[in-house]
């Protein structure tokens, strides 16, 4: 048995923060495991005392008397899954090396990553939080909200969030879905494309009028490459900025924190534990504009993307356009255990500058305007009438 070595954060939903910075201690032999994992749920787990089903859950962690080490795994994981929590879950070694490639951007696969989702309570069935734009998964026309019913023939609902994830990372993924009463079935073949995180340009193309950055989900880098795309377009004097957080399915939060301080400065929101302790978000440095902002939301803008755009919202520096947000406001430590193994445990709530909570509720945008299904060519032309409506805001003359 080896010693765990340190472990970098990688990320999973919205936030994921290292376990070893908060203090959360170890496991390095496959004994204390159970006891390790219990312990940790008792003390982190944002819905420890509100979640009956873990009570009783962590009495059979407990109890078990595995006779092997990967016995010992599957029933921790097959007890997570009782919780219907698709945030609360052990991962293999595989899984975590998938979750980081995911989080980094590395290949869009079929476009439905480890956060890009969760479960539905009620059934247990997967749901999409939001396909990764420009995957097939995106261009095949899945939507944010369509509950994955089953996943190359097997029930999501007898599927931990793992197997889920599991299943939809290979080479092709057959689908079923289910879109209020409609039924669809999907073939998709995965992308070894890398994503495209943050997309920049200037609107109408070649002139300076408007600059446009679309930021497709919060890889480690996406806060500094959105930096130095405003420190071009400053140069050049925009009239306004459109920044485009629709199908972001979250990411790091380091990084949203980066774009949001480049837009505002002062208190950018929090992270609530269970307790009730808040931990602030802020920006004490002058942003690196104060040019006009038009924030685009949807259904598929969810956890570190909504965290932006709440922030930009409450300091009154942005005009949210669009469909109301995801509502998956909530931050994740991972716990490194023996043999590589890990668990992802939910940690703190997000909220805005003025203390809003958005999980379960999402953010209102200022303005409402339908979403509608536009292929990745189709964004930021004249076939989007979110787009549309942001730059008839920001080059409308002032009154």
């Amino acid at each position: 048995m080896h010693r765990l070595p340190r472990f970098t954060a990688i990320l999973v939903g919205i936030v994921f923060l290292s376990a070893l910075a908060h203090g959360v201690p170890t496991a390095t032999l496959s004994a204390e495991v159970p006891k390790l994992v219990v312990s940790t749920i008792d003390d982190r787990y944002l819905f420890a005392d509100s979640n009956p089903t873990w009570k009783v859950a962590r009495g059979r962690i407990l109890a078990a008397k595995d006779s092997t080490r990967d016995a010992m795994y599957a029933h921790i994981a097959s007890e997570l899954a009782t919780l219907r929590d698709s945030e609360l879950h052990l991962v293999s070694p595989e899984e975590a090396a998938a979750i980081d490639r995911e989080g980094k951007g590395a290949a869009l696969g079929i476009g439905l990553i480890d956060f890009g989702i969760d479960v539905v309570p009620e059934t247990g069935e997967a749901r999409v939080v939001t396909p990764l734009i420009g995957s097939p998964s995106s261009n095949a026309g899945v939507r944010s909200g369509d509950v994955i019913v089953s996943v190359n023939g097997r029930a999501t609902s007898r599927l931990d969030h793992e197997q889920v994830c599991d299943a939809v990372r290979q080479k092709s993924a057959d689908l079923v879905l289910r879109r209020g009463s409609q039924t669809l079935h999907l073939h998709l073949e995965s992308s070894a494309t890398p994503l495209s995180a943050v997309v920049a340009e200037a609107k109408p193309a070649g002139e300076p009028t408007l600059a446009y950055i679309r930021i497709a989900q919060f890889t480690p880098h996406s806060g500094e490459l959105v930096r130095a795309q405003v420190q071009k377009f400053e140069a050049a004097h925009p009239r306004g900025y459109i920044l485009d957080l629709r199908n972001n399915p979250g990411g790091f939060v380091s990084a949203a924190a980066t774009v949001a301080r480049t837009f505002a400065s002062g208190p950018l929101g929090a992270k609530v534990r269970r307790n009730g302790a808040v931990e602030p978000i802020t920006n004490n440095s002058a942003p690196l504009t104060s040019v006009p902002l038009v924030v685009l939301v949807n259904e598929g803008t969810a956890s570190a993307a909504e965290f932006v755009a709440g922030a930009l919202q409450d300091l009154h520096r942005a005009t949210l356009i669009g469909a109301p947000t995801y509502g998956r406001g909530q931050a994740q430590i991972f716990l490194p255990l023996a043999d590589g193994y890990g668990l992802i445990i939910p940690s703190a709530l997000l909220a805005t500058s003025s203390g809003r909570r958005f999980k379960g509720t999402g953010l209102q945008p200022d303005e409402r305007i339908p979403s509608k299904p536009l292929l990745e060519a189709d964004l930021a032309t004249s076939r989007d009438a979110q787009f549309q409506r942001a730059v008839e805001i920001l080059v409308k003359p002032k009154v």
